[in-house]
């Protein structure tokens, strides 16, 4: 990664909650003090057959409400990211393309 310039990250927890995706990252981790200066995100998966891709930007929620509801989700979340350093980020303004090598791709916004 060039100094200054976002870097990409596996992100290995996704939860849906109050109609919004979120992820969560650790406060004192690098990938946090990213997101703060620029909350753009790209986040891509594959599940053999077809390509998920989301554009959007990633929204800090880290009300006591949110921690304590991650926390209680799994003790997997629990365990990597205690309350004090725990940041959940949502997505807003979302572009999601479904893809696959033999199909036009799925666009949806949200």
């Amino acid at each position: 990664n060039s100094e200054g310039a976002p870097d990409v990250r596996p992100m290995g927890i996704a939860i849906p909650y109050n109609d919004k995706l979120y992820f969560v990252a650790a406060k004192p981790m690098n990938v946090f003090k990213q997101l703060e200066a620029d909350n753009k995100v790209s986040i891509s998966a594959y599940d053999g057959e077809k390509f998920l891709r989301l554009y959007g930007t990633a929204v800090l929620e880290d009300s006591e409400e949110t921690v304590n509801t991650f926390l209680g989700m799994d003790e997997k979340i629990a365990t990597m990211f205690p309350a004090d350093i725990m940041a959940p980020f949502y997505l807003k303004d979302v572009t999601a393309s479904i893809c696959s090598f033999t199909e036009e791709p799925e666009v949806y916004n949200f």
